[in-house]
């Protein structure tokens, strides 16, 4: 069975709005980071979303029968990222 739906379902100030945006900075990196070398910025503006200490960004997916597990620690740039498939490390 594949979908192509989406929900996000939670009360007022729940972090719906959050979650959009974490998923919106994990396209702009996956999509575009190739662009860019190691000393460039990639996210140039602290707000409330970039603090000044590094945030976590981790997800987990099926593809096929395999479950693959990503995360991403940053602040201004890319501090470290790693990939699980069935819980075994492709790259750290």
């Amino acid at each position: 069975l594949h979908t192509k739906y989406f929900f996000l379902i939670g009360k007022n100030a729940a972090g719906k709005t959050n979650v959009i945006k974490a998923i919106s900075i994990l396209k702009q990196y996956i999509t575009k980071s190739y662009l860019f070398t190691p000393e460039q910025v990639l996210f140039p503006t602290p707000n409330k979303f970039f603090p000044i200490e590094p945030s976590d960004i981790e997800i987990e997916f099926l593809i096929a029968d395999s479950k693959y597990q990503y995360k991403i620690n940053f602040d201004f740039f890319i501090n470290h990222e790693r990939l699980k498939k069935d819980g075994k490390i492709i790259f750290d």
